[in-house]
């Protein structure tokens, strides 16, 4: 009798160690798949959250805002620009507007095209930009001026064409 209950001790004794083998087992792969699930849903998170960061920045770029701060309530409204429509104005760089020697604006005719408007010459009416920095009808300083005197009629510095034309 004592050798069965040795036995039946025995058996008890390996019957609790593979019931603990096995349930150390069980722990482990329940701790792996917690492990991955939760690295899977970290990964989840991370990607949404990059995700919404470049739609905010894709947004932000695609809509101009504009925040105005309410200073008697010191609340923030948001503005979104709709529509633009730019507008510009220009002018020449020049001290004046004027052609010093027939004393007409630059951008209307000289004298030379205004009596022969029919002619060809009066749709080639240029602007002439001396290296001095002045300028005048291209017809006023070519045709009359520097064929007696080859100087600005300003500044009195030899004349020399820089540009023709607007």
């Amino acid at each position: 009798m004592e050798t069965n209950q040795e036995q039946n001790q025995q058996e008890n004794q390996t019957n609790q160690q593979t019931n603990q083998q096995t349930n150390q087992e069980q722990n482990q792969q329940t701790n792996q798949e917690q492990n991955q699930q939760t690295n899977q849903q970290t990964n989840q998170e991370q990607n949404q959250q990059e995700n919404q960061q470049e739609n905010q920045e894709q947004n932000q770029e695609q809509k101009p805002k504009v925040r105005k701060v309410n200073k008697k309530s010191n609340q923030k409204t948001e503005v979104q620009i709709k529509k633009w429509n730019a507008f510009a104005l220009w002018e020449w760089d020049l001290e004046d507007d004027t052609c010093a020697i027939c004393r007409n604006n630059l951008m209307d005719l000289c004298r030379r095209c205004q009596e022969n408007s029919d002619s060809s010459t009066a749709q080639e009416c240029n602007v002439a930009w001396g290296v001095c920095g002045h300028v005048f009808h291209f017809h006023c300083i070519s045709g009359g001026f520097l064929k007696t005197r080859h100087v600005c009629p300003l500044c009195g510095k030899d004349w020399e064409f820089k540009k023709i034309g607007y």
